[in-house]
């Protein structure tokens, strides 16, 4: 694999968090914060090596649950754990 395809693969992992993070609202400040930020560094590591890409992709591209990335992400239990409360999450633990 050669220096371009690298670069590339890179940013292409790196958008694939990205809108992963936007999808399920991970605070991202708060897991930036913890650990000195070794959560967030090791979380981009995960998606960087990631070989579910394609799994990745399907699921954001289909938007319809939020549900099922637990199967194929390195990340979800880390990103389930960050993950800003939904609306009806917030009002049953009022």
């Amino acid at each position: 694999m050669g220096i371009q395809s690298v670069i590339m693969r890179c940013g292409d992992r790196a958008a694939l968090m990205g809108r992963m993070i936007i999808r399920l609202d991970v605070d991202i400040e708060e897991l930036s914060a913890h650990a000195l930020g070794t959560r967030l560094y090791h979380a981009s590591r995960g998606c960087m090596t990631c070989r579910n890409a394609e799994a990745c992709r399907e699921w954001l591209a289909a938007g319809t649950d939020d549900r099922g990335y637990e199967g194929f992400c390195p990340n979800a239990a880390l990103f389930s754990r960050f993950a800003r409360p939904k609306p009806a999450e917030r009002v049953a633990d009022a």
